[in-house]
């Protein structure tokens, strides 16, 4: 592993954590939120060096998917003396791909609610039409963006058992959200995503 991924939403163990992985390395700072973020990291891990450098990316859950989708091959094929630490407040928002080349510390994720949980478990069950129905009442875009939140840390709890579908399901709500966040209609993306999933 060249890397590893802090989650957490505890700053301090974070920073310790960071620390303690970057001893006897110079520590980069790096924003990591567009795609010129990638474009810039690529530039500034093109050459060889003789120092030992760690690159921090930090909030990269809140990065877009064009950006974590450019830095993939840096961090499975990264220069000679580079490593990299990324931090998030949560891994669910992550792409799978992101995950799989990294080495994950958690310092303290929260999830959802067990209610939160049983809610979506429900509307996840349920036909086409009851979804429909049951968004029809969420008009706040914080609420929205809390549905889908929960919709994927609960399908990345239940990869193993339907990889291909929950892995297509997450990357839909991934996409969504990330729409929503963007100030796109809150109604007309939450039923853009019922059709795609239940299509699926």
């Amino acid at each position: 592993m060249h890397g590893f991924l802090i989650v957490g939403t505890n700053e301090k163990k974070k920073q310790e954590k960071i620390e303690k992985l970057a001893e006897g390395r110079d520590l980069v700072n790096f924003e990591l939120q567009k795609i010129e973020h990638s474009r810039e990291l690529k530039k500034a891990t093109r050459f060889k060096t003789n120092r030992k450098k760690i690159f921090v990316l930090e909030n990269i859950d809140q990065a877009t998917e064009e950006a974590l989708n450019a830095i993939l091959k840096i961090l499975e094929e990264p220069g000679e003396n580079y490593k990299f630490i990324l931090t998030a407040k949560s891994a669910n928002k992550l792409l799978p791909t992101i995950k799989s080349r990294l080495e994950i510390i958690n310092v303290g994720q929260k999830g959802p609610s067990k209610i939160a949980l049983e809610k979506i478990n429900k509307f996840l069950n349920a036909s086409t039409n009851k979804k429909l129905k049951m968004i029809e009442n969420i008009k706040d875009r914080n609420e929205a963006m809390a549905v889908l939140e929960t919709i994927i840390f609960l399908l990345h709890k239940r990869l193993e058992k339907k990889p291909k579908k929950n892995s297509e399901i997450i990357l839909e709500a991934q996409r969504t959200l990330s729409r929503i966040k963007a100030n796109a209609n809150t109604n007309l993306q939450l039923t853009n995503f019922v059709i795609k999933l239940d299509k699926g």
